[in-house]
């Protein structure tokens, strides 16, 4: 399951726990087609820590859905955070955007805090303000994820 949350704008961060199904495709395209039509630059975090590694065929539709928007991606996105639950998971992240040819660069982080913290320096150097309303968001998620939350307060 995945909810895009771009109630943060120009902070966007994608929740996704569990396993990812067609309709979840469906609606990241949408999603997506919605942000970048908005023709501004922002922030795309996401949120992994709850979903399961995903399988050959999950794989390839994240490879093609990063393909299909590269362009635009290297046109609105500023950084790719992705908050991973572990180095396994981080790799299978690398291996897709390496195969999709990866449009820009990804920080991974171990916390929302961490991703969140350089969010806001990356989007600095870029002349862009992030509110702090994004903050008490991804400090929500961390504390949802310690207590052992499935996130369903998010998705």
């Amino acid at each position: 399951m995945v909810r895009i949350h771009t109630d943060l704008f120009p902070f966007v961060i994608a929740v996704v726990a569990g396993e990812l199904e067609d309709k979840d495709f469906d609606y990241m395209y949408r999603e997506y087609r919605k942000l970048h039509d908005r023709d501004q630059r922002f922030f795309l975090a996401q949120e992994t820590r709850r979903v399961k590694l995903p399988n050959a065929i999950v794989r390839r539709r994240l490879g093609e859905l990063n393909r299909d928007f590269t362009d635009d991606i290297e046109q609105h996105v500023v950084q790719i955070g992705v908050i991973v639950a572990s180095k396994v998971f981080a790799g299978a992240i690398r291996a897709i955007y390496w195969l999709s040819r990866e449009a820009r660069p990804t920080h991974y982080a171990s916390t929302a805090l961490e991703c969140w913290q350089n969010a806001v320096k990356t989007c600095a150097a870029d002349g862009i303000a992030l509110s702090d309303e994004g903050l008490a968001f991804v400090q929500s998620l961390d504390q949802d994820f310690k207590r052992g939350g499935d996130f369903a307060d998010f998705l």
